[in-house]
């Protein structure tokens, strides 16, 4: 399932970005020039092997990742990998005309990578 060019990129030191979600997202990676794109085709099963891929690509530095996309996962070990993991690092964005499920995504990632809160007054 894995492209063999993405083989061929693990073994330089470049980080790229994995794109996982809709078809509009998915659409607007391509025309930026991200190769790594993974359709959310609803299936819990195949959306948890998919993520469990990308964790084993020494490549993928960055995984750009639908809201939508992540509520549909149940296992909560990956849940809590994918939240804590800093390479990939995974980003979950809104999906289009819907409201934000975690609008403190941000937040919460540069708490990760600073170690305290500097929104806080």
């Amino acid at each position: 399932m894995v492209d063999e060019s993405i083989k061929k990129d693990e073994k330089n030191n470049n980080y790229k970005i994995a794109v996982f979600g809709s078809s509009l997202l998915l659409k607007g990676a391509k025309l930026i020039g991200i190769k790594y794109v993974y359709i959310d085709n609803g299936n819990e099963n195949d959306i948890e092997k998919q993520i469990n891929e990308l964790f084993k690509m020494d490549s993928i530095g960055i995984v750009i990742i639908n809201e939508s996309t992540v509520s549909k996962i149940k296992n909560n070990k990956l849940l809590a990998a994918m939240e804590s993991s800093l390479k990939p690092i995974f980003i979950e964005v809104p999906n289009y005309n819907e409201p934000e499920l975690y609008t403190d995504m941000l937040r919460r990632l540069i708490i990760r990578a600073v170690g305290l809160d500097i929104s806080k007054k």
